[in-house]
């Protein structure tokens, strides 16, 4: 949550929230593939609810990945 709403308070727009968002978690910026189907999955997914629970289910999922957990 915190870091959900850290990237809400702070970034302007959905592209610089994620790029935000893979510095944060994984130490890098998106490739060009990833920051667009970010930016689309939270598109579909602020069309059915609301910004920060949007942003909630991105960061569960990112923290969840195989590249935030193992170091290569």
């Amino acid at each position: 949550q915190a870091i959900a709403n850290r990237l809400l308070a702070e970034s302007p727009d959905n592209w610089s929230r994620i790029t935000q968002a893979y510095r944060l978690l994984f130490g890098r910026a998106p490739e060009a593939m990833e920051l667009e189907h970010l930016s689309q999955v939270i598109t579909r997914l602020t069309d059915v609810g609301d910004k920060k629970t949007a942003w909630l289910s991105v960061i569960r999922s990112m923290i969840s990945s195989n590249e935030f957990l193992y170091l290569d």
